[in-house]
């Protein structure tokens, strides 16, 4: 700090000089000792930041004082229970001394008589003589009647000619009979006939039978026919068991069944046979019915059989 207050008092009287006029130069003076330092200068800018660098860390400071408790956290779950500690050894057994019984007081005043609960029911009596016979009441309402008892027709021969009245067609004789029976009804009336209901087993039986059955209408008045008497019985029922239909002869049904749509319906439970027919012209194709509907039919025999 001193150099600079020298340079600055040196420059300040160099200064002074330069403003004195020029004279001639005289005897060389003596020197004078320095001036007293001058004020300090304004401070600079301030120069660029240096790189800055982190030193080592201190010594850990002392440890403060404790602060104060905090709240208490909610209560934890409870924990599984202990294991049972063992038994202790049992207690000296002691019975104090028995007191003897105090005298008997006196006896009170009687008190109001009450009855007691009934006792239990005693054993039944004998029975009594049978009363009179009451009066009838009225009979109930009629049963639903039992299914008729298919009757078995006699094994047909083999060899010989149609019956009068019958066409054949392969190795079987087919007749349409004109007449109203129910299906028990029919299946008598071929049995009597030495055959059995008809059989349609394939697509080519049940086609001649349509065509049996169709040239037969031609002969007949139809002015008053409704739509019933254009289907006619054939040997197929389903009275053993619901929905198995089999041939009037005990033969299961097998692949061939010429059903029309949504058939059979069993309708109420009630519908166990089966008629063929072109009905609301659909072609002659079958339908289960009740058994006691009135309808033609179609026997089957075997040449030579009657």
């Amino acid at each position: 700090m001193n150099k600079r207050n020298r340079l600055i008092g040196q420059r300040m009287d160099k200064l002074e000089r330069e403003k004195e006029p020029v004279v001639s130069a005289g005897p060389p003076g003596h020197v004078r000792p320095p001036g007293p330092p001058g004020p300090p200068g304004e401070p600079g800018p301030v120069g660029p930041s240096g790189p800055a660098s982190a030193g080592p860390p201190g010594p850990p400071g002392k440890t403060g004082p404790m602060g104060p408790p905090g709240h208490a956290g909610p209560l934890g779950p409870s924990g599984p229970p202990g294991k049972n500690g063992p038994r202790g050894p049992p207690g000296p057994a002691s019975a104090g001394p028995r007191c003897p019984p105090g005298e008997t007081g006196p006896v009170g005043p009687r008190g109001p008589a009450s009855a007691g609960p009934p006792g239990p029911s005693g054993p039944p009596g004998p029975i009594g003589p049978a009363g009179p016979r009451g009066k009838d009441g009225s009979p109930g309402p009629a049963g639903r009647p039992g299914r008729p008892r298919i009757p078995t027709c006699r094994p047909p021969r083999n060899g010989g000619s149609c019956p009068s009245g019958y066409k054949r067609n392969r190795r079987m004789c087919y007749k349409v009979f004109n007449t109203l029976k129910t299906f028990i009804e029919s299946v008598t009336t071929c049995c009597a006939e030495g055959g059995t209901l008809a059989m349609p087993r394939d697509a080519d039986i049940n086609a001649f039978l349509a065509s049996l059955y169709v040239a037969e209408k031609r002969t007949l008045d139809t002015s008053r026919w409704s739509y019933h008497d254009g289907l006619f019985w054939i040997g197929l029922q389903d009275q053993e068991n619901e929905g198995t239909f089999k041939w009037i002869d005990g033969s299961a049904l097998g692949r061939y069944a010429l059903w029309n749509p949504g058939q059979p319906d069993s309708g109420r439970g009630d519908e166990d046979c089966v008629v063929s027919g072109n009905v609301w012209n659909r072609g002659h194709k079958w339908y289960d019915a009740p058994c006691g509907y009135l309808f033609r039919f179609v026997c089957q025999v075997i040449p030579g059989r009657t």
